[in-house]
């Protein structure tokens, strides 16, 4: 068995085909146009104001500041098919609402055990945490409090010697267990 091929003129000159299959087709090239650079987009609204644009700041702890204020902001387009936001345009500037929270902070709570044979010994009995809010002028408030382990949770224990004078000696077992109100009870 055998293959033969034939060629078929295919050439095209003057805008038609020799292989009688009409006129070529040709298309247009695409342009791309984008909106004008500086042209509106649209709206960013209840958007916090960056200290970096303009808006005012809180420093809680003195070193680390936060936006203290929100606004209303136009995006414009940026001529290239993207859009930026034109914090020139902020409007509608407002403080943040007295209890907005800014950050907290959580730390061990301690109880201060006085024990019978080893002195005064600070025991973590649970966690206090620290809320600071915005005020609604610019400020900050603090809020928060301390979650003290339940009542009956083991916190410490000892064993002490005991001489009654006479020579002899024992020893006792005390444990300390938190009362759930930072506070603490023996057995």
């Amino acid at each position: 068995m055998g293959v033969d091929f034939h060629w078929i003129g295919t050439t095209i000159s003057s805008g038609s085909s020799h292989n009688g299959f009409g006129k070529i087709v040709s298309f247009p090239s695409v342009v791309v146009s984008y909106p004008a650079a500086g042209t509106f987009n649209s709206w960013l609204y209840d958007v916090a104001y960056p200290i970096a644009e303009g808006g005012a700041s809180v420093s809680p702890n003195g070193t680390t500041y936060y936006p203290s204020q929100f606004c209303d902001v136009q995006v414009k387009n940026n001529g290239s098919g993207g859009t930026y936001t034109d914090w020139a345009t902020a409007t509608d500037v407002q403080y943040y609402a007295w209890g907005v929270e800014i950050y907290s902070e959580t730390f061990n709570a301690y109880i201060s055990i006085t024990t019978g044979c080893n002195g005064t010994q600070n025991i973590v009995g649970g966690t206090s945490t620290t809320v600071f809010n915005h005020d609604g002028t610019g400020g900050y408030a603090m809020t928060g409090g301390n979650n003290w382990y339940s009542n009956g949770t083991f916190l410490y224990n000892e064993t002490c010697t005991y001489d009654d004078g006479t020579g002899s000696t024992s020893e006792y077992t005390t444990n300390y267990a938190a009362d759930g109100s930072g506070g603490y009870y023996f057995y």
